[in-house]
């Protein structure tokens, strides 16, 4: 018999009783959570820098290895691409 991994069975007066398995009702597997309020502003921060980075002069872009369509591509990359150890 297939269970619901939530339930167990236990045997009373000889018959099986399918009860749920209260540890993993109530104590769900930890997860990293961050904060909203310091994830949003970090968002927001990771936005204003590539609005400013799409703003560079070509001279200043070439002074950070950058051209001006790498600089664009950067820029144009939607706000929830991110890097990926932001991502925990």
């Amino acid at each position: 018999m297939l269970m619901h991994p939530t339930h167990s069975i236990t045997m009373e007066n000889g018959k099986a009783n399918p009860m749920p398995n209260t540890a993993a009702l109530c104590c769900p597997e930890p997860r990293r959570r961050q904060a909203l309020l310091p994830r949003l502003f970090a968002l927001l921060s990771l936005r204003r820098q590539r609005g400013r980075l799409r703003d560079l002069p070509p001279h200043m872009l070439r002074d950070i290895g950058l051209s001006p369509e790498e600089a664009r591509a950067e820029a144009d990359r939607p706000i929830w691409d991110v890097p990926p150890h932001w991502r925990g």
